[in-house]
């Protein structure tokens, strides 16, 4: 039974392509909790109220 390439390609474009955003998702998810957690407490007081939340823990 001859399978159908152009469905195979299609498919797996699209994982490859979720794939990316998967990877990319996480990435962006990891680095703000790194700032959140640790590197806005190594940076002088903010005055923005947001940033100032964040660095303070609130």
């Amino acid at each position: 039974m001859p399978k159908n390439s152009a469905f195979l390609n299609t498919r797996s474009g699209t994982s490859l392509l979720l794939g990316a955003c998967l990877i990319i998702s996480g990435l962006t998810m990891f680095l703000v909790f790194m700032f959140a957690a640790i590197i806005s407490k190594l940076l002088p007081k903010f005055d923005n109220k947001i940033l100032s939340a964040i660095q303070n823990d609130r």
